[in-house]
């Protein structure tokens, strides 16, 4: 495995810290495990003496916020300095949570939702998919350069005291689909990282530290990973620690902290319609001033945030929306000042945050059960459960988990908001160690469209890498246009296929009949690739690339002599 060229020194001089690395680590091999998570990124660098070490900002905090703020005067600032840029804040200038819409179109049912968190104005690029419109910048900043941002920080960070590193590991989520993907994948490709950059699973990276770190792990585990934004679930067998099998997966792409959040806030103006019979955020305000009024919601989503955080371990929080009220009368100022009203502070109870997110929780017990018993197993069979993702602290969520297991099997000795970068940092370890083995599996089917029916070309917990050839056989009877349509989803479910790519062809025949094939195949990263080749030549159409569905269509135009690839 190669290294990565040395990082610039001149990040020490740049450094506010003027941190100093200690002389035995700069040139010492390392290797890196990176988790950007909705709301915060975790990172961690690993000596080969197993030497665990977590990435930190210039001010010592080791969660980083998955946040990047484009200020007025050009700067740009990742991570917890955002927080003393409020003016950028209330201007659109911050992006939150970019893992929520990357990788996503713009008229996809999830982005109306997700929106309403990421501060900064959603918007839609020139070929279809989300993106940020930033004042400061003028310009719309995509989801993948948000991520490359945050990836750049961290790697700063780093070389603040490494040289040597010889591999990063950066996570996904399990049930992410190839657009997602791809998205990751070309943030890492854009960003300063020059080593070998691996991607996996993010409920592989957990098992892997619980695999590395615990003896007598062997046996079947289930990872509960409740993040900011997203649910997942993976059953995975361990053996000896470090051969790991993924069985099966499963998850909920909306279900998460976010989503919490948006039912504390509705619970806020419910009471507050009771108690004024007004609006506390009227939605009509939306079509007045857009930006001011996804600012003041924002505002109100920060404090429903801190109070449902504050629950994890106390009974009662008070919400205090004075502040709030007057950032409604500054942006939008009333004709009558006396129509609005500054409520006293509204408490949440413990029992009434339980009350808000119970279904949602429930649901989430539902997957879990699904994705052990469609494997044959039962419950009884999963040896543990491990916690990972920041909503998993929540206490209705431990206590379903615990009523469902038993609370013996419930692992709370790891840290959830850490395990996966740690996880992933070992993994980086030992893959160059040739010690540990994963047997991961797709997570939907790749199909092709025939007659109204989806034929699959890979399918579903198909173990990865795999590989599947198509050969076209072309007649003169077919000379002119053919084309082909490869599809992602869950067969069972017509409605959940999504079109990845359309292939069109152009063909004039000199030898009949002609054959030409496409490669498909899914490596360990979890992304759909293929390659196309003329069979009784050999000559090389496409070369090996992603499945992009931001690419214009492909046009394969096959003349007497000359052969074409067209993007």
């Amino acid at each position: 495995m190669g290294k990565c060229n040395d990082i610039d020194a001149s990040f020490l001089v740049r450094n506010k810290l003027n941190v100093k690395p200690r002389p035995y680590q700069m040139n010492q091999p390392v290797y890196v495990g990176i988790d950007i998570g909705t709301t915060n990124t975790c990172a961690y660098t690993i000596t080969q003496k197993e030497v665990l070490e977590q990435v930190a900002d210039e001010n010592g905090k080791t969660l980083i916020r998955s946040v990047v703020c484009f200020c007025e005067n050009g700067e740009v600032i990742v991570g917890n300095r955002y927080a003393s840029k409020t003016s950028e804040v209330v201007k659109g200038n911050v992006v939150f949570n970019a893992k929520r819409i990357i990788g996503l179109k713009f008229n996809d049912p999830r982005i109306k939702q997700a929106a309403k968190s990421c501060q900064a104005k959603v918007v839609e690029d020139a070929n279809g998919f989300a993106s940020f419109w930033i004042p400061s910048q003028k310009r719309r900043v995509s989801p993948i350069e948000i991520y490359t941002r945050i990836i750049n920080y961290v790697w700063s960070r780093i070389g603040l005291q490494f040289r040597n590193v010889v591999c990063v590991t950066i996570t996904c989520p399990a049930m992410f689909k190839n657009e997602e993907r791809t998205a990751i994948m070309r943030a890492i490709k854009d960003s300063d990282i020059r080593c070998p950059v691996r991607m996996i699973n993010e409920p592989c990276a957990a098992a892997i530290y619980y695999g590395v770190n615990y003896q007598d792990v062997n046996g079947v585990y289930a990872i509960y990973d409740l993040g900011g934004g997203t649910f997942d679930v993976s059953l995975i067998s361990v053996e000896d620690g470090s051969r790991l099998k993924v069985l099966h997966s499963g998850g909920n792409p909306v279900i998460g902290g976010q989503r919490f959040d948006d039912q504390v806030i509705q619970y806020l103006q419910k009471l507050y319609h009771e108690d004024e019979d007004d609006d506390l955020i009227d939605e009509k305000l939306q079509g007045v001033n857009p930006e001011s009024y996804h600012n003041v919601r924002f505002k109100l989503m920060e404090k429903c945030r801190e109070a449902k955080e504050f629950l994890l371990s106390d009974d009662i929080v008070e919400i205090e929306l004075s502040d709030y009220m007057l950032m409604i009368r500054r942006l939008f100022p009333p004709e009558n000042e006396d129509c609005l009203s500054d409520p006293d502070a509204y408490n949440l109870t413990i029992d009434q945050l339980n009350d808000l997110i119970k279904n949602d929780v429930s649901t989430t017990i539902d997957i879990l059960k699904k994705c052990i018993e469609e494997k044959g197993y039962s419950l009884s069979d999963v040896k543990r459960i491990l916690m990972v993702g920041g909503s998993s602290r929540l206490r209705l969520v431990r206590q379903k988990l615990e009523d469902t297991f038993t609370k013996e099997r419930i692992t709370y000795t790891v840290n959830p908001d850490t395990v996966v970068a740690q996880g992933a940092a070992q993994y980086s370890l030992h893959k160059e160690l040739r010690d540990i083995t994963i047997e991961d599996s797709t997570k939907w089917d790749f199909a092709t469209l025939v007659r109204d029916r989806y034929e699959p070309l890979i399918k579903k917990d198909t173990v990865i890498p795999c590989k599947v050839e198509k050969d076209y056989i072309i007649t003169r009877d077919h000379e002119g246009w053919f084309y082909d349509q490869i599809y992602e989803g869950d067969i069972q479910d017509p409605s959940s296929m999504k079109l990845l790519k359309y292939f069109e062809s152009e063909v004039t025949l000199q030898d009949d009949p002609l054959t030409v094939r496409y490669t498909f195949e899914v490596p360990e990263d979890g992304i759909l690739y293929y390659s196309v080749v003329e069979v009784d030549t050999g000559r090389v159409l496409q070369e090996r690339t992603m499945i992009r569905t931001d690419w214009a269509c492909l046009f394969v135009i096959i003349y007497p002599s000359v052969y074409h690839l067209i993007e």
